[in-house]
């Protein structure tokens, strides 16, 4: 998903159980890594939080402030500001 300024994307690793974030250059389109956020006990992000495991879908609020994910394996919900 698209942040609402656009400067942001957001994908959900579903396989990886995580939740990957980008940036996003509003004029030319080009994305550059900023950083991701994986189930407790994942490797490989620098930030852990419990219910991403199997993360398969994102949404973003209106205002851009918060992020949810969604985890059919974990039956979760989990929120990022």
């Amino acid at each position: 998903v698209v942040s609402p300024d656009g400067k942001s994307v957001y994908v959900a690793g579903t396989g990886d159980s995580a939740v990957v974030r980008v940036n996003r250059n509003t004029t030319t389109g080009d994305l550059t890594g900023a950083g991701c956020i994986a189930d407790v006990g994942v490797s490989g992000c620098g930030s852990t939080q419990q219910g991403l495991q199997g993360a398969i879908s994102l949404a973003i609020s209106p205002d851009g402030r918060s992020v949810y994910a969604g985890s059919t394996t974990e039956n979760a919900v989990v929120q990022f500001d």
